[in-house]
């Protein structure tokens, strides 16, 4: 993540990375792609990555990258995902576990 990004000094892990918790109350509504999603949110791939993340007062929007690796076939797909709640906050916590990578 780049310093101009960053907003009210959120403090970054040490692989300058925010690394928290999202806190999603009362759900109200999930879209995939702007189709409305009602089921299990699930990993579609080996791994995903967030490459856009914006969260206003009642509204996440998450951009994300899902790849495969071998031995599975090599595939890179993106994801539009938008969430709307009665009540949505981010809780920093730099320190919070070790990337398994």
């Amino acid at each position: 993540m780049h310093e101009e990004d960053l907003k009210d000094n959120i403090a970054l892990s040490k692989y300058h990375r925010i690394k928290g918790k999202l806190h999603l109350e009362k759900v109200k509504i999930i879209r995939d792609n702007d189709q409305i999603f009602l089921g299990v949110l699930r990993m579609l791939y080996d791994g995903a990555g967030i490459l856009d993340f914006e969260i206003s007062k009642n509204n996440v929007k998450l951009f994300l990258e899902w790849v495969n690796y071998p031995p599975h076939p090599d595939i890179v797909v993106y994801s539009s995902f938008e969430i709307e709640a009665e009540k949505i906050w981010w809780e920093n916590i730099p320190d919070l576990g070790e990337p398994f990578w």
